[in-house]
């Protein structure tokens, strides 16, 4: 048999369907669970023939019709749009994305340019950060192609060694890419975050912090202010850091859990008053391929619910990958 379209669960002692792709779930009754094991890919005369002595064939015949209503409607099983059809097998040729890690350490060295016609060189002071930098951009630039909205981002371990560098760099893009007809977003990636002492809730889980940039003006100011907070860092520093009321500027803390206890993650983070947080679940499998979807389940879920809970007190932040899900069940796609 297929693999089936309507994922059934139980939770709770009760039962439940879900289709994963528009995010629709509904409680189901006995002969509702029976009749999902063979729909959609099962013919009615089938399903009567299977369930017929179990179940009669007039309410065989209702859930059936509740299934095709609920599929008429686009609630279950909505048939792909011709546009995404065609970006599957159309990808937008261009460089869209680009990460590059900068060498250390980020200083002058002196370098001799050879002269015309065996004319005495110029001394010149050459940086190989700013160097690398430099033409990571051009690269992106140059093979960017038809893609309009670009990203660079620039990765860091444990503090910001290169601030003046990564200032100049994502300054540099931002002003090249305007020049250029594109939109671009630059970034700076800090992983392995140190804490003077680690709250509870984090401990076994590596925590990393990200600024973005959509603007000039204020890059060197904002990465100034997260360079002070990562020596001996704590959530409420950081915090400060990745929120600095600048405009073009926004800063969010990323969790990449080590172990399935990561349920008291989101709770610390609000209370610290972080108001964009990631769970990086993919890098936490990659990892730690030890860890299982069902062992993370019930945290996941647990996370689910107080984000919820906090977003019906009108208490509002962003809390990914739940936010972009939620949306997704709100707008039905």
């Amino acid at each position: 048999m297929p693999k089936p379209l309507i994922h059934r669960f139980e939770e709770g002692g009760r039962r439940f369907a879900i289709d994963p792709e528009s995010c629709f779930c509904f409680e189901c009754d006995e002969i509702s669970w029976d009749v999902l094991q063979y729909y959609p890919f099962t013919t009615v005369n089938r399903i009567f023939h299977e369930l017929g002595g179990k179940h009669s064939l007039r309410e065989l015949s209702e859930v059936i019709g509740e299934l095709e209503w609920l599929r008429a409607t686009k609630s279950i099983l909505s048939p792909p749009k011709m546009e995404d059809l065609r970006k599957q097998v159309e990808g937008e040729p261009g460089l869209r994305l680009l990460s590059v890690r900068l060498p250390h350490p980020a200083v002058d060295a002196p370098t001799t340019r050879r002269g015309w016609f065996g004319a005495q060189g110029t001394a010149l002071h050459s940086n190989k950060a700013r160097d690398v930098a430099r033409d990571a951009i051009a690269l992106l630039l140059g093979r960017a192609g038809s893609q309009n909205d670009l990203r660079i981002e620039f990765l860091e371990e444990e503090t910001l060694a290169n601030v003046e560098v990564l200032a100049d760099a994502c300054t540099q893009a931002l002003r090249a890419a305007t020049l250029a007809g594109k939109k671009l977003t630059a970034a700076v990636h800090v992983s392995d975050v140190k804490f003077a002492k680690p709250p509870v809730s984090l401990e076994g889980h590596a925590v990393s912090v990200k600024l973005e940039f959509r603007d000039a003006a204020h890059v060197a100011e904002a990465l100034r202010v997260l360079a002070k907070a990562l020596p001996e860092a704590t959530l409420a520093r950081l915090s400060k850091a990745l929120n600095p009321g600048l405009e073009g500027v926004s800063g969010r803390i990323i969790v990449r859990p080590g172990h399935p206890r990561f349920g008291d993650v989101a709770p610390e983070l609000d209370k610290a008053d972080f108001k964009i947080m990631e769970l990086d679940l993919e890098g936490a499998y990659v990892a730690n391929p030890q860890l299982t979807p069902a062992s993370m389940l019930e945290d996941l879920s647990r996370t689910a619910v107080y984000y919820a809970q906090q977003l019906l007190k009108h208490r509002y932040f962003r809390l990914d990958p739940i936010a972009s899900l939620f949306w997704r069940i709100y707008d039905g796609s």
